[in-house]
């Protein structure tokens, strides 16, 4: 059970705009939930979402025959 607001964005493989990452750092939201098919735009975007935290990180091979992996994270407001 969860209480407060959840967010969740799934991107493209280019990540999140600007523009959405402001969005979200100004809205009021508990958790965050940001799911990802390429680490490195993940990196990038967690870096600019000031008003969050990591909670938990967790992998999941959807296509295990390839070296894609989709990364879901929950971030929890500062």
């Amino acid at each position: 059970n969860v209480d407060g607001n959840i967010v969740i964005v799934d991107p493209p493989r280019v990540g999140l705009d600007n523009h959405t990452i402001d969005i979200l750092n100004k809205i009021d939201i508990e958790r965050l939930i940001y799911v990802s098919c390429d680490p490195m735009t993940l990196v990038r975007d967690l870096s600019k979402l000031d008003n969050y935290q990591i909670k938990d990180i967790t992998l999941v091979d959807m296509f295990p025959q390839t070296h894609h992996v989709e990364t879901v994270c929950v971030l929890k407001r500062k």
